[in-house]
């Protein structure tokens, strides 16, 4: 019987527990509610790019912004080297100062020339390319880090980027040397694979 008691007055305990709880919680949320509807804790925000006034609940710090589109788009405007190098290094994993290496590193590439046809780099045509490529499937089964290791990247051109496709550096660069022994030879096999590349867009 005292087994009992003990276990009937644990329950007790909890239950009594979990309702101060709800009830707790119902008063925090009735408070949130009087805050929303409160003038003093509402605030209007105008986007600074797009010019919409917003009204927002008060939070401390409030963002110049009404969304992140209307950010990157700022930011295209404003500084398009630094929207060009979040786009390019969008999904490579560099570290907590990721925006300010892949601005350092597109910047040093900026106006100089391509490394494998001498096109003047630009914002229009730049490429991330890796110097060793790989796949998702590489990258899941070796897990290793040197992949996306600044060593392993460079800027080069969109069309060339899309004619090495799965070529490493040494094999692309071959290629290209073996090309420029036959300058008609060379134009026939690189009309041939922009053709493959426009058909594999379409087709995927």
């Amino acid at each position: 019987m005292a087994v009992n008691k003990i276990t009937s007055t644990e329950t007790k305990r909890r239950n009594n527990l979990i309702i101060r709880n709800r009830l707790n919680k119902g008063k925090k949320y009735v408070e949130t509610l009087k805050n929303v509807n409160d003038p003093k804790h509402r605030v209007i925000k105008k986007c600074i790019f797009c010019g919409i006034e917003s009204k927002i609940w008060n939070r401390g710090k409030v963002s110049e912004f009404c969304n992140t589109k209307c950010k990157m788009d700022y930011m295209k405007v404003n500084n398009p080297i630094r929207y060009k190098a979040l786009t390019l290094f969008g999904c490579i994993p560099l570290g907590k100062n990721k925006l300010e290496i892949a601005f350092n590193f597109l910047n040093k590439y900026l106006g100089s020339l391509c490394k494998y046809c001498d096109t003047i780099l630009t914002l229009d045509n730049v490429s991330l390319d890796h110097k060793i490529p790989i796949s998702w499937r590489t990258i899941k089964r070796t897990k290793n880090p040197l992949f996306n290791d600044v060593k392993n990247l460079q800027i080069i051109c969109r069309k060339c980027n899309q004619l090495k496709r799965n070529l490493n550096d040494e094999q692309f660069t071959k290629l290209l040397y073996f090309l420029n022994t036959d300058l008609d030879m060379k134009k026939k096999i690189m009309d041939r694979l922009s053709a493959s590349v426009i058909i594999f867009r379409k087709k995927y």
